[in-house]
């Protein structure tokens, strides 16, 4: 009866000490793994953020463009208003028919 209880208490035991090895080991793998993917999981973050960067500088480019074409639009109005005002002036002046044929839109 004693031996039957001491094979059985080593038999437990060597399953204890199995179970614990291999749940050892797949957690070891399983971390392993989870490493990995964190590591490549930082690396396309970095890549995503120097991207986010680039497309930031560009857009913030494109703003600065689009202020200036703005403003020379804008500055091109005023161009074009002041020229219709010296038309208008010029074509009240005696003797200078041809003014009137120039147009604009």
């Amino acid at each position: 009866m004693k031996s039957k209880t001491i094979i059985w208490t080593l038999i437990g035991v060597l399953v204890i000490l199995t179970a614990t090895y291999f749940i050892k080991k797949h957690w070891y793998s399983q971390t392993e793994f989870t490493r990995k993917e964190l590591v490549k999981v930082e690396e396309d973050v970095d890549s995503l953020q120097i991207a986010n960067d680039s497309i930031q500088d560009t857009l913030k480019i494109s703003e600065k463009t689009l202020k200036e074409l703005e403003e020379e639009k804008n500055s091109l109005i005023r161009d074009i208003e002041i020229l219709r005002q010296q038309k208008s002036f010029l074509q009240k002046v005696p003797g200078k028919s041809d003014i009137k044929k120039i147009k604009f839109n």
